[in-house]
């Protein structure tokens, strides 16, 4: 998947053989995949990381509760805000002197 100029959006490329390399036997770099597409199954796919399948199944909204958790700077929790610059957890940037 690649997003190359002048394209719109990332879309799927055909992976060319390297040098000396037959279609069915390619060499990737690090970090790197491809799946390979026959007939119908062009149409869509599953990526799958190992045998167990997981993923997000609900979105929990913070409660009123939950905005009063401060953040450094560097997005770290601070239980205990001093004087200096924090985000809190709603967004708002707080000066404490």
């Amino acid at each position: 998947m690649a997003k190359h100029e002048g394209d719109d959006a990332a879309k799927f490329y055909e992976l060319a053989a390297n040098e000396g390399e037959t279609t069915t036997n390619r060499t990737l770099g690090t970090n790197k995949a491809y799946y390979v597409a026959n007939g119908a199954a062009a149409a869509s796919f599953t990526l799958r990381f190992g045998e167990t399948t997981t993923g997000i199944d609900s979105v929990e909204a913070a409660t009123d509760a939950d905005t009063d958790v401060y953040y450094d700077l560097s997005g770290r929790r601070v239980l205990y805000p001093t004087k200096g610059i924090y985000v809190k957890a709603d967004g708002t940037k707080v000066f404490l002197k």
